[in-house]
């Protein structure tokens, strides 16, 4: 496949740009696209995660679609400068956990696309890690 990258500033332009028809395929998050997808105005050709959306379970994965070994996923991590005092983190970590056990903000993330899970700083510590480690290879 032939593929030029367009670096646009915001995923609406590049959404746009492919509703348009200036760009032929748009590699970006599901909220940015759900409704656009079925609706019928964008092709959902493979979501790039472990397992279907639930927004778009008609929606193969990579994988499903012939790309095997391709997950992507999209995460989401809160992040402080280096050297925060770990009372400031526990504390962000505990009300960013109970913010997200609200059932209306879970329900809205869920319904936007997001899969909301909380952890310890360690757990995103060591996610990030094997996520530049893997990203690291394939660059």
């Amino acid at each position: 496949m032939d593929v030029i990258q367009v670096p646009f500033q915001g995923g609406g332009p590049a959404v746009t740009a492919t509703l348009g028809g200036h760009t032929q395929i748009l590699h970006i998050t599901l909220p940015l696209v759900t409704e656009h997808v079925k609706s019928g105005t964008l092709r959902g050709l493979a979501v790039a995660d472990k397992k279907r959306s639930s927004l778009l379970f008609d929606v193969p994965t990579l994988e499903e679609a012939g790309v095997p070994n391709h997950d992507v996923g999209y995460w989401v991590g809160v992040l402080v400068p280096a050297g925060a005092p770990k009372d400031v983190i526990d504390l962000l970590n505990r009300q960013i956990g109970r913010m997200l056990a609200l059932p209306e903000v879970n329900e809205r993330l869920i319904k936007m696309g997001f899969s909301p899970l909380v952890g310890s700083p360690d757990d995103l510590a060591a996610h990030v890690e094997r996520e530049t480690t893997e990203w690291s290879r394939v660059v």
